[in-house]
């Protein structure tokens, strides 16, 4: 083990990382029995499953992938890396890494090891034969490294830092708390994941504005990034001053987040869930629905390349669009007036669901990434349509920040489609020539044309499109109304559904398929012999989040096929390792 290769800040930078990115539903299990014997003041907590679930899950994925021959270890193979002796540890129970303060000394990190032994004094003598195995004993690792071991009943405690071994006690009635700090959309990730993380965040309170100056930091190097390559950012500032505004919003109203890994038959998913504080404002805006729609129902089953279904009838949209712009300082008269990042609120306000769906062109990346796609916003058709008119006519001789003109046109009733009175809207975005790479980029989204479009009031809703393709309408239409199949009806989609948390609120699917078809002939230009017609028959991959009682649960998920699709792919083009060039390099640190 390589303690110099684990840093306390890449601990928490990675776990909330898991979480900032997203098996079966809800599962009715216990929780691990590691988070017992956690210990007190753990600022961040690391536990697996069982140890044979976890090689057991390994082995179905690789099974799935065709890869099982391939990859000759399993996750509990680690230990033998570390010189210990598997035969000496419980596989049926789990394995624990508290991280215990947040002091970045990288030669010495501030975590405790918590391994499952069948019998301890057997266990320390894998370190040597004269180890004690009576109070805090010193031990080498196979790689040098100095470490502490001690018993803890069924544990082994192990530590770099001596007193952190001898100092080891397990937290007073831990499962009752971790419940309390997590809730149930936590306790419902760490139930069904092979490795999660949980991150209390009564102990970032102290951290707050180093990791929010963290995350806005990021933010600005992309951004000045961006600038670089003449692709300036107008909305940088605005884009810095959200993210820190939520980030802290997090930090003050949330007690705990869960991050989790699931791996098995159907393929991998990473978990993220979120808890409000007991009497959080926030956490009363997000009370959740036992039963939230999939407004995709209303949509062409067809191959796309991405479709979203976003249900917030278990969200105070309004009270947490007010709540954000106290934060950010925002009045109302300066949100409705410019196109920044709160000029949409009233969108928000008066819709309680959207959906969209992005199809391929005909005519491919050229004809514009948005052609074919169309939006639902579910609500008064009436108060949408008029919120939709005003801000555009808002909109028009403005400049955004950057210095970019804004030019819009709004026609009530122009075209009929489908028998619906439709009407039609123009946005122009001219940018200084600084920023003209910035306008070539959004011909690509909306085509040569730029994007301009239909607004089409439906029963229980609006349509929109990005460009004047009368087609989607009308396709749209038609499965609305029973007569073509809807996405809502896609049976690979329902595959993904039974991955994702339990009563997703919000879901989101990336069509490879559809996305190899426009990418295709693009990605053979710059990769000779690269063929992506591979990609066309796997199923999406998806992202969905449940609301539940002030929590939150998201989860992305990555389905087996596509696994073994892109592992295929990417040993083809010499990507999967091997080789006698990789054969001479220094292994890496296991941890």
């Amino acid at each position: 083990m390589n303690f110099r290769s684990i840093s306390t800040v890449s601990l928490v930078g990675l776990s909330l990382a898991a979480g900032l990115m997203f098996a079966a539903p809800l599962a009715q299990a216990d929780l691990p029995d590691v988070l017992a014997a956690a210990p007190k003041n753990a600022k961040i907590f690391v536990g697996t499953t069982s140890l044979n679930d976890v090689d057991k899950q390994w082995k179905q994925l690789l099974t799935a992938i065709e890869m099982d021959g391939a990859v000759p270890f399993a996750p509990s193979d680690m230990f033998g890396e570390m010189g210990v002796s598997v035969s000496t540890l419980d596989l049926t129970r789990s394995i624990g890494v508290a991280v215990m303060s947040f002091d970045n000394n990288d030669n010495e990190p501030p975590f405790v090891m918590l391994l499952p032994v069948t019998d301890y004094a057997k266990w320390a003598a894998n370190f040597g034969p004269t180890v004690s195995a009576d109070g805090v004993a010193e031990v080498s690792m196979p790689t040098g490294e100095t470490a502490y071991i001690r018993s803890a009943g069924k544990y082994a405690v192990l530590s770099p830092r001596k007193e952190l071994a001898e100092g080891y006690v397990a937290q007073d009635n831990a499962m009752a708390q971790f419940k309390k700090r997590v809730g149930a959309a936590g306790t419902g990730v760490i139930e069904r994941s092979q490795l999660f993380a949980i991150i209390d965040f009564d102990g970032l309170a102290e951290n707050k504005q180093e990791i929010v100056s963290g995350f806005s930091e990021m933010v600005s190097q992309q951004v000045a990034q961006l600038g670089a390559m003449g692709m300036g950012m107008p909305m940088g500032d605005d884009i810095a001053k959200m993210n820190e505004a939520v980030v802290g919003m997090i930090i003050d109203e949330c007690s705990g987040v869960v991050a989790g890994l699931r791996y098995g038959e159907r393929g991998v998913a990473v978990d993220l869930a979120v808890q409000t504080r007991e009497g959080s404002k926030i956490g009363a805006m997000m009370p959740g629905t036992d039963q939230p729609r999939n407004l995709l129902a209303g949509f062409e089953d067809t191959p796309f390349m991405f479709a979203m279904s976003m249900d917030y009838g278990g969200i105070k949209v309004a009270s947490l669009l007010d709540e954000l712009k106290t934060r950010l300082g925002v009045a109302d008269a300066q949100a409705g007036a410019q196109p920044n990042m709160m000029a949409n609120a009233d969108i928000w306000r008066n819709t309680d669901g959207i959906a969209m769906a992005v199809y391929p062109s005909p005519g491919g990346l050229f004809a514009g990434l948005l052609s074919r796609s169309v939006t639902m916003m579910s609500g008064n058709s009436d108060k949408i349509v008029g919120t939709l008119r005003d801000s555009m006519k808002r909109l028009d001789g403005t400049e955004a920040p950057g210095g970019i003109q804004m030019t819009t046109t709004y026609e009530t009733g122009a075209k009929e489609i489908g028998g619906i009175k439709a009407d039609t809207y123009a946005v122009k975005m001219t940018a200084p020539p600084e920023m003209m790479q910035m306008q070539q980029a959004m011909a690509m989204i909306y085509g040569p044309a730029g994007m301009q479009g239909y607004i089409v009031p439906v029963e229980g809703g609006v349509l929109q499109t990005t460009s004047r393709n009368a087609e989607v309408i009308e396709k749209a239409l038609a499965a609305m109304n029973g007569d073509e199949a809807g996405l809502g009806d896609n049976k690979a989609l329902a595959a993904i559904d039974k991955m994702l948390p339990p009563n997703p609120s919000m879901r989101f699917y990336i069509g490879l398929g559809a996305i190899s078809k426009m990418a295709g002939p693009m990605a053979a230009m710059a990769v000779p012999g690269l063929d992506l017609e591979e990609l066309g028959a796997l199923p999406p991959l998806g992202i969905g989040a449940s609301i539940l009682n002030g929590g939150f649960a998201g989860s992305f998920v990555v389905p087996a096929p596509v696994i073994k699709t892109i592992a295929e792919m990417a040993m083809q083009f010499g990507m999967g390792g091997g080789g006698d060039e990789m054969g001479d390099e220094e292994e890496p640190p296991l941890f």
